[in-house]
């Protein structure tokens, strides 16, 4: 196996396995220098993750599954969508699809960007952060509903 050492800014310096790098083809918006990621569950079974720039420590993401928060999320992909991550149109495959958080200092204001979704296809290795031309979300869709959730225990 080939493993390589990355630095991150939340996690310090971790050891990963080579093929468990994403390739964003054209990086992402405002960062499209940075095109080799990694994504590192918080924990077994957690929704949430980091997406750490393989060659920039200091350029990490928090993400979720959006799906867990989300469930009636919908987006549609274009054929030109499709080919960049790698699916042949017509083709079934399975795709993540993750929400870039805002996490401020009071954790239970944190948002969720739903107007522009980060997508990878695990099974190529590749992603995008996908952003749709008829916007029917927004940047700042609170993650953590009282009224659906009750208090959040120990969160201020």
């Amino acid at each position: 196996m080939n493993f390589i050492k990355i630095r991150s800014k939340y996690l310090g310096e971790i050891e990963i396995e080579g093929d468990q790098t994403v390739c964003f083809p054209q990086g992402l918006p405002a960062f499209e220098e940075e095109r080799q990621f990694v994504i590192i569950p918080f924990a077994a079974d957690s929704p949430f993750f980091y997406l750490q720039a393989v060659n920039n420590e200091q350029l990490c993401f928090i993400l979720a599954d959006i799906f867990t928060f989300f469930p009636a999320y919908e987006i549609e992909l274009n054929d030109r969508d499709l080919q960049r991550l790698k699916i042949n149109v017509g083709s079934e495959a399975y795709l993540n699809v993750f929400a870039v958080l805002t996490v401020p200092e009071i954790c239970a204001e944190t948002t969720a960007n739903l107007m522009a979704p980060v997508i990878i296809n695990f099974d190529r290795q590749v992603g995008m952060q996908y952003i749709p031309r008829l916007l029917r979300y927004h940047s700042k869709y609170p993650l953590f509903e009282e009224s659906i959730l009750g208090p959040i225990q120990g969160v201020r």
